[in-house]
């Protein structure tokens, strides 16, 4: 680029002959036809005339509207940034005033500085996208100044593909392409491998959506037929949030490997890669098959929410294990209970057979008597005594857990002196309660060793009991014409002994599950609630998507959402039950309309639940207020027994775990709140309500192969201007044969393909590769897209523009 600056003159007689000389540069077309003259100069300048909002120098002052019409500048320069232009200013640069030609300009602020310390020198700044600091670059960045110029900090999308390496390829030979973070459009003539590169790129990034699966298998074919022959690899560079990641594929066995910052390699999965490093791509015609595959559209509702998706998945496996844990303790936890109270039915009747049979006692002394008949309260001490020695076991195994778990806690390294203080003082706490934890459990290790103050006072009491077990030997003895009746009297209290401890360890059991109900309902109000927050994420995401699709796309989430699989499941469950189908799917239906479907299936669930617990009642036939739902439904009184006969503890688990998922419906506005559903849209209404989408959404790398198929150059020009607001937010990587998609969307990089053997239009390779504005690649564009330069050339002869 040439600066262009005239020297002042340096006496009053030098400056008239300046101005004699200038005079005949009347307008800026004549400023123009003068400069061209000079070969040296002539295509390696651009003119910038002021446009600032006022003042006398100011192409924009009143009576300049001829001026400003007739010349052949595509930019302008502003003293101070663009907010000075008032509305009037603001439409004629925008090209929305017919008395200034209706000509659009590029605008570049600048800070004039006229003080000696720089303070304002910088603070009105233009940034400007090129390959080149060549005027030519300046040029082309005015005649796509809503792409290439920006009055504040450019935005760019966070998830990029930076580069694509293919160690060698039978079709296209090795080859590596740096991408730009923005619009990149891969070009040439049909075969010359465009769609390969598209397709080797998402191959290395696993990428596979609902459409290939129907499309067949030609990826694969690819693969097989040009990289794999050559054990290929192919490597795909991304930028995620600015951290470099390399995913590198294998040809030979379709192996992943990864790599993350500078770190090395390391192998992972395909589903790894496709959840880590998602991308959105659509080969050839693809984009108008959507429509009638409900899970590829869908995805355009997901795919925004992905990571929350994820997260929330995660929320249901731990809250599905944690449902799971719950009912099995609440199920172990009743029967425990209810073998408690047997045992303690059982200890009554013992205790008042025990105390019978004692008081039928003839023929002994009052004090042999006493001695007797106390035996089951000291063996009732006894069973004290036993039970505070299993506490204090119990609880030195819990310090000892404590203190293990506590010892693991240690600081460790680290470069920043608070956070060395702060973990350093935590070991200092952590060491002091380790070591009071261990002076408490050598305390009951003591107990246990009878020693102590719990142990002093056992060993008193146990010295007291064996006095007393002498005692009841001897009046055992005394009482030998008795013995009949004692013998039975010993044979009942060791089974009411036995009794007794049995209770006891169940107890124990029974303390250490807590409140297994609660647990229970904590569980499955958080699965309620992780469905609920899934709702609103897809509810809001339907509205959205309506939005981005410009009302195109109308999607509604349906009210209760699919219970399919929770149906299939049930249906399992009853399997021999003779419950007719109809009368299942009624269930699974009045969850499917329920306004919050998590919370109707777990009100039936409660009802199944209430049919097992209470299975001896459903065999009376006392159904009163167990299941209403299913009476309801029509369920009889023998279909709900034979329902509580099959359904076990690992079948209502299945049940409560099954996710429900509300689903969206699609449908295409043809005019004003008329809509059809979205697949009976033809084929060109859907890719251009789906690309208006995409264009829209922020997220991963969108890739398509020729965009333009099934639309009509009238959208196109829509879509161009789509594509100018999307690659701020998004990536693009598009292969297309339409000028108006590359040209008009103004391409960052643009990608020419060509054959490699010219004439033959066998195997491929790349041409060139660069920006617009590079006078190569403006050659190679005109030369391939629509007929060539000849074709541009005929069309301009022909409408004259």
């Amino acid at each position: 680029m040439t600066a262009l600056a005239i020297a002042p003159a340096s006496d009053a007689a030098d400056k008239t002959a300046e101005t004699t000389r200038l005079n005949h540069l009347t307008s800026l077309k004549k400023v123009q036809e003068d400069l061209d003259k000079h070969t040296y100069l002539r295509g390696r300048y651009i003119l910038l005339p002021n446009v600032s909002e006022g003042g006398t120098s100011t192409l924009l002052r009143s009576g300049h509207a001829a001026h400003y019409a007739d010349m052949n500048c595509v930019g302008g320069y502003l003293d101070g940034d663009v907010s000075q232009h008032g509305a009037g200013n603001r439409r004629i640069v925008d090209g929305r005033d017919p008395s200034y030609g209706s000509r659009s300009i590029g605008l570049f602020q600048t800070s004039d500085n006229r003080r000696r310390d720089f303070a304002t020198l910088g603070t009105s700044t233009t940034w400007v996208k090129w390959a080149e600091p060549t005027a030519e670059a300046l040029r082309q960045g005015c005649l796509a100044r809503e792409s290439r110029l920006s009055q504040s900090v450019p935005q760019l999308p966070q998830i990029v593909v930076t580069a694509l390496e293919v160690s060698n390829s039978s079709f296209l030979g090795p080859l590596r392409i740096e991408l730009n973070p923005q619009f990149n459009a891969l070009i040439g003539g049909r075969g010359t491998g465009k769609s390969t590169i598209l397709e080797y790129l998402r191959w290395g990034l696993c990428d596979v959506n609902e459409v290939d699966i129907s499309d067949g298998n030609r990826r694969s074919d690819l693969i097989a037929q040009t990289l794999t022959p050559l054990n290929a690899t192919v490597d795909v560079h991304l930028l995620l949030n600015g951290v470099a990641h390399v995913v590198r594929r294998q040809s030979s066995d379709g192996s992943v490997a990864l790599r993350i910052g500078a770190g090395a390699f390391e192998p992972c999965l395909a589903r790894d890669i496709c959840s880590l490093l998602p991308i959105q791509a659509y080969s050839q015609k693809q984009l108008s098959n959507v429509g009638v595959r409900l899970d590829e559209l869908r995805r355009f509702v997901r795919e925004p929410i992905r990571a929350d998706l994820v997260e929330l998945q995660r929320a249901f496996h731990d809250t599905a294990g944690a449902i799971r844990s719950a009912y099995s303790n609440l199920v172990a936890y009743r029967r425990l209970e209810a073998e408690r109270l047997d045992d303690e039915r059982s200890l009554r009747s013992l205790t008042e057979q025990s105390a019978a049979i004692r008081a039928d006692l003839s023929g002994i002394s009052e004090t042999d008597r006493l001695i007797l008949n106390s035996k089951p309260a000291r063996d009732s001490e006894a069973e004290t005594v036993r039970s505070i020695r299993v506490s204090v076991s119990r609880v030195r195994s819990a310090l000892v857990t404590a203190s293990d778990s506590l010892k693991s806690l240690r600081a460790e390294d680290s470069p920043n002196a608070e956070v060395r203080a702060a973990a350093e003082a935590l070991t200092v706490v952590v060491t002091r309660i380790v070591g009071a934890l261990s002076d408490q459990m050598n305390e009951l290790e003591q107990c246990e060793r009878s020693s102590g103050a719990i142990g002093n006072s056992l060993s008193g009491w146990q010295l007291n009991h064996d006095a007393f077990l002498e005692q009841y030997e001897a009046a055992k003895a005394r009482s030998s014409t008795q013995q009949g009746k004692l013998d039975q009297v010993t044979m009942i209290e060791d089974r009411a002994r036995e009794t007794r401890e049995r209770m006891a360890d169940r107890q124990i059991k029974l303390d250490v599950f807590g409140d297994p109900v609660e647990v229970l309902a904590n569980a499955r109000a958080t699965w309620c609630g992780l469905h609920e927050r899934q709702t609103s994420l897809l509810a809001a995401q339907c509205v959205a998507l309506t939005e981005l699709s410009d009302g195109h796309i109308r999607a509604l989430l349906a009210p209760g959402g699919v219970a399919d699989l929770l149906e299939e499941r049930l249906r399992a469950s009853l399997t021999g039950a003779n419950i007719r189908r109809e009368k299942i799917k009624g269930v699974a239906d009045r969850i499917g309309s329920a306004p919050i479907a998590a919370r109707e299936a777990h009100k039936i669930l409660d009802e199944l639940e209430a049919l097992v617990r209470n299975r001896d009642a459903v065999d009376r036939g006392a159904l009163t207020g167990l299941a209403p739902t299913f009476v309801e439904l029509g369920f009889s009184a023998a279909d709900l027994q034979r329902v509580s006969d099959k359904i076990t503890v690992d079948s209502w688990i299945e049940l409560a775990t099954t996710q429900i998922e509300d689903q969206p419906a699609f449908s295409y506005r043809l005019r004003e709140n008329e809509y059809i559903p979205f697949a009976n849209a033809s084929a060109g209404q859907q890719a251009t309500a789906l690309l208006w989408a995409l264009l829209n959404l922020k997220g991963p790398p969108l890739v398509i192969d020729q965009p333009e198929d099934d639309l009509d150059n009238q959208i196109l020009l829509r879509v161009v201007e789509q594509i100018w607001r999307a690659k701020e937010s998004r990536q693009l990587i598009f292969s297309s044969h339409n000028a108006n998609v590359v040209v008009n969307g103004d391409a960052d990089l643009v990608v020419c393909c060509d054959y490699r053997i010219v004439g033959e239009q066998a195997g491929g390779m790349i041409k060139s590769e660069g920006a617009i504005d590079l006078a190569p690649v403006r050659q190679d564009i005109a030369s391939i897209m629509e007929g060539g330069k000849a074709a541009f050339r005929l069309r301009q002869d022909k409408y004259g523009f």
